[in-house]
């Protein structure tokens, strides 16, 4: 019986993990957009595997360099301001 409550507990805690970390993304929403002008991408990973290390949100951001846009003016898929 002691297996059961253990995981069950183990269970609740790595749920309190996950609610956690989606509260913060939510939370930090408009910082995690950012105001990229040609942003290609928004990549979020919740980190919770293990119950006593605390979660972590790793964000990475992908985006188009304005100067190359500039240059290549015409390109499909560049023209687009992702601001507007």
């Amino acid at each position: 019986m002691a297996y059961k409550v253990k995981y069950k507990e183990e269970k609740e805690e790595l749920i309190e993990h996950i609610q956690s970390c989606g509260q913060s993304i939510i939370d930090n929403a408009e910082k995690i957009v950012g105001d990229y002008k040609f942003d290609a991408g928004t990549y979020i990973e919740l980190h919770v595997g293990k119950c006593d290390e605390s979660p972590y949100i790793s964000v990475t951001k992908d985006f188009i360099p304005e100067r190359f846009v500039e240059k290549e003016k015409g390109i499909k898929n560049y023209e687009r301001d992702f601001r507007k």
